[in-house]
């Protein structure tokens, strides 16, 4: 409006899906959804029923509309295909290989265990745990991969769980007898008494042209902040 005095309708657009209605706020809008769609904040997307593999590695899962339903590979059966013709009544249990991702069977008579790799739980070894669930990297981000993590240092951090201080001082550039002094990713320089800057390069008190420094061969001599410094002249260095 003229005067901003109208709120605008955002659900003009019907921005809520498959039978979600919408509400009106101000900027903004909230959808209610049906009971088998997905939250407002995904505009009442289908759910998929399938999600987290309900059928426990046991069987096929099939999305239905509001629920699914599990086709279960032998000798499994139920719901969820989580009951089994094992043991005395069938074949040994280990023998259909059911722990998956590398997983050991154990053979419990009537029933199996499963001995899961690193990275992999649940009762077939079918879910891919978080690894990076108990923080393990002291200076750095983790990376959740299949069956393992991976260490995103920060800079001045290196190790497989970034614990390590890169050493900064192992390349560093002090001069004039200068000492070294690691920091995190950088380092200082402790210099002599007779010298200052960055990198102990520069004499204190500062050299003056004419003083204590005379360029050869043509080169002009300037006064600068921490000393003189000589521009050569063409052909020559130093």
């Amino acid at each position: 409006g003229e005067l901003c005095e109208v709120n605008m309708d955002e659900c003009e657009s019907q921005p809520c899906e498959n039978g979600g209605w919408c509400e009106d706020g101000r900027a903004s809008y909230s959808c209610h959804c049906p009971q088998e769609q997905q939250g407002p904040e995904l505009g009442c997307r289908k759910r998929d029923w399938c999600e987290g593999d309900p059928c426990l590695g046991q069987g096929r899962c099939i999305d239905l509309w509001t629920s699914y339903r599990c086709d279960c590979y032998r000798p499994f059966y139920g719901h969820n295909c989580s009951h089994g013709t094992l043991g005395c009544t069938g074949a040994p249990v280990c023998s259909s290989e059911p722990c998956l991702n590398g997983g050991a069977c154990e053979d419990q008579f009537d029933q199996f265990s499963c001995a899961c790799l690193p990275g992999w739980g649940g009762e077939r070894c079918q879910s891919d745990l978080d690894d990076c669930a108990s923080q393990p990297c002291a200076h750095g981000s983790c990376r959740d991969l299949l069956a393992g993590f991976q260490c995103v240092c920060q800079p001045g951090f290196t190790g497989r769980l970034c614990s390590e201080d890169v050493d900064d001082c192992e390349d560093h550039a002090c001069e004039h007898g200068g000492t070294c002094q690691d920091g995190v990713d950088g380092y200082t320089c402790a210099c002599p008494e007779d010298y200052r800057g960055p990198r102990c390069q520069w004499r204190h008190p500062p050299e003056r042209c004419g003083l204590h420094v005379t360029c050869a061969n043509e080169g002009v001599c300037a006064d600068g902040l921490w000393g003189a410094n000589c521009t050569c002249a063409p052909g020559f260095t130093g």
